[in-house]
């Protein structure tokens, strides 16, 4: 039985219990006392207006009366009816029952809906306060004068002091004086009623250590006038430790710690902007090692790696602190001067870094106005100083045309392409639960009569150059999917995936070249993976939106590579129509070594599972990290550690023995 069916049920017990009592004891006492007291007859009117509100009291005090009046004549009482037609005033001894009981019940209704109401201002209370002092995230209270008036336990056991310690504290101690400007701006805000926040505020615990909260404020008031601020904090300490790596990675080179190509480029169309307006000079450097191919082939990468860090270290030693040096890849780097007077001040920074290197200078205004026009003429000018012998040469109009080289692989790469001079190599991609082979990545290589076997960083800039990249992929494209066709058709259906340039994304044509690719392969399009860099994606992100678009409902399934290293917009990423996401192999190969690699690692997992993406790891060289990506719920790997790039015969042998090898197993 529910408690108020209880509740009603020994009211009407009782309420029965005392009419029972009064019917039995009214006739007595009026037998002997006569219609005096009838006044009696108030005692049930008093009991159904206590008990049962005022319409219960009202019909009690109506019908009282008469039904005594009834009760004594039946019983033979003398003068029985006295009450009724005493002085001809019996109608209104009714109405004053009837305004007993209404009152009396008025009273309780009144009594019992305020005890309603502070019982549940108390509950209400009590519910809040648990919820303050249970709440995970830090919440808390300040007046006016920005002292604390109110902590939860989160907000003792981040910070580190009691409760009694915190509340009335001198703000100073908690929040840095750096601080104070973004504290005025959420008080401000909240005063004058404007939407804003979350608000990230540094704040310093007992230990020393600055803790970042994420902070949603609302205004407290009491009368109308604003009292002080309830302030619910997040600690994002560790998410924007995270975020400064990502983009600390995607800025900088993850071997040297120096800025990276896109960095440099970012600081010297700066300098540019400043340089126009101070009508000053500035100079562009592009250095490359010598012989540093010789010294990695005979020493091991290793050695060259080591051989690269102390370079950079000291290239920065040799130039100012205003300069920007940065690794451009491979062996090269890049060296902004800003602020010189012209060719003898870049010469002479020039000669204090000639030991082992050979330099290219473009300056600015000489030489061109843009930023990447600079970089590609300081990189003319380099190789001029290479093939003159010199250490250093300044940009000159007629170097750019003096690149042999670059101009015979030109001509030779259009022929290679439409006369079958180009191969495939494909690398699997295994999935991590089942260890199955579930796709691969085609990787294009070039084998020239005289420079042998050619990767790809040795052409596709020259392909870009030379708007060759449209036919080059075309040629991927329907070269992966007739092996994958040949491997279906062995009962291996495998997923190729096929790398787009960065340029190619900026062609809107490049949908109708991909079209072009898969005609005749339609049965395989569903097995067409395109991948992206995350760079390439958000150089452009609308573009790249309406492109993506167009792959996507042709049946393309669409990956973004190198994840982690474009610093993406998360917004974007939401909205492409992206199904894979790929771990850049800088964050995979230090994962077990590196803990801030691993919580990288992690964390591009969940973000892709949250967006419901496949997640690859690429670059998976040990066994440990196979196990550590497979225990964080990665989909698939690649990497050397299960298989380097095969041509697609040897790959039919590879899958052969690893089936067989699984059954043996």
């Amino acid at each position: 039985m529910a408690p108020d069916q209880r509740r009603y049920g020994r009211r009407g017990l009782a309420t029965g219990a005392a009419f029972l009592l009064f019917a039995s004891v009214y006739p007595l006492l009026f037998a002997r006392g006569g219609a005096a007291n009838a006044a009696l007859c108030a005692i049930p009117v008093l009991i159904a207006g206590y008990l049962w509100g005022m319409a219960a009291g009202a019909v009690t005090g109506l019908v009282v009366l008469p039904l005594t009046t009834l009760e004594l004549v039946a019983l033979g009482v003398p003068h029985a009816d006295l009450p009724l037609t005493f002085g001809q005033g019996g109608p209104a001894v009714v109405l004053v029952m009837v305004a007993v009981g209404a009152v009396v019940g008025r009273l309780r209704d009144l009594g019992t809906r305020l005890l309603g109401e502070a019982a549940a201002r108390i509950a209400s209370d009590r519910r809040y306060a648990d919820l303050f002092e249970n709440a995970h995230d830090v919440v808390f209270t300040y007046n006016l004068d920005c002292e604390l008036t109110q902590v939860n336990r989160a907000t003792e056991r981040l910070l580190g002091y009691r409760r009694e310690e915190l509340v009335g504290m001198d703000p100073g101690v908690l929040i840095p004086g750096d601080q104070w400007e973004r504290v005025r701006t959420m008080l401000n805000d909240s005063l004058e009623g404007r939407p804003g926040g979350p608000y990230e505020i540094e704040w310093l615990t007992r230990d020393g250590r600055t803790v970042i909260l994420e902070i949603s404020p609302l205004l407290l008031t009491e009368g109308g006038r604003p009292v002080g601020i309830q302030g619910i904090g997040r600690d994002v300490t560790e998410r924007k430790r995270i975020e400064e790596t990502l983009r600390h990675q995607a800025l900088h080179d993850p071997l040297t710690g120096l800025p990276n190509r896109t960095l440099l480029e970012d600081r010297l169309a700066q300098e540019v902007k400043r340089a126009e307006r101070d009508e000053a000079v500035l100079g562009i450097l592009i250095v490359e090692l010598t012989e540093f191919k010789a010294v990695n082939d005979t020493f091991g990468h290793l050695v060259g790696d080591e051989l690269l860090r102390q370079v950079g270290e000291r290239l920065v030693g040799a130039t100012r602190e205003a300069d920007t040096v940065a690794r451009m890849g491979g062996d090269e780097f890049g060296i902004v001067l800003g602020g010189i007077s012209g060719e003898d001040d870049a010469a002479l920074g020039a000669r204090r870094l000639l030991a082992g290197a050979g330099i290219g200078i473009a300056l600015f205004p000489n030489h061109g106005a843009e930023p990447a026009t600079l970089v590609r003429r300081a990189d003319v000018a380099l190789y001029a100083a290479k093939r003159a012998g010199r250490g250093f040469s300044f940009y000159a109009a007629e170097d750019d045309q003096f690149n042999p080289r670059r101009l015979a692989l030109r001509a030779e790469l259009r022929d290679a392409i439409q006369d079958g001079g180009l191969e495939l190599h494909f690398q699997p991609k295994v999935e991590c639960r089942t260890q199955r082979v579930v796709g691969v990545e085609a990787l294009v290589r070039w084998r020239h009569p005289d420079h042998g076997l050619m990767g790809p960083d040795l052409f596709i800039p020259i392909a870009e150059h030379s708007g060759l990249m449209a036919s080059l992929t075309t040629w991927v494209i329907a070269e992966a999917l007739t092996w994958s066709d040949r491997w279906a058709e062995s009962g291996r259906r495998l997923s190729v995936a096929v790398n787009v340039s960065a340029r190619q994304l900026q062609d809107r044509q490049l949908p109708e070249s991909i079209a072009e690719a898969i005609r005749g392969h339609r049965a395989s399009v569903g097995r067409l993976h395109i991948e992206l860099t995350e760079s390439a994606v958000m150089a452009d992100a609308e573009r790249a939106l309406e492109i993506l678009g167009r792959l996507s409902e042709m049946g393309i399934k669409l990956s973004i590579d190198d994840f982690g290293t474009g610093y993406s917009s998360l917004s974007y990423l939401r909205q492409l129509p992206v199904d894979e996401i790929k771990i850049d192999r800088s964050f995979v190969a230090e994962m077990l070594h590196s803990d801030s690699d691993a919580v990288i690692v992690r964390s591009i997992i969940d973000l892709g599972h949250n967006l419901g993406l496949t997640v690859v790891a690429e670059g998976v060289e040990e066994e440990g990290t196979l196990a550590m990506l497979t225990a964080l719920g990665c989909d698939l790997v690649q990497g050397h550690h299960l298989s380097k790039p095969l041509g697609p015969l040897e790959l039919i042998e590879w899958l052969d023995h690893r089936e067989l090898r699984g059954a043996i197993d």
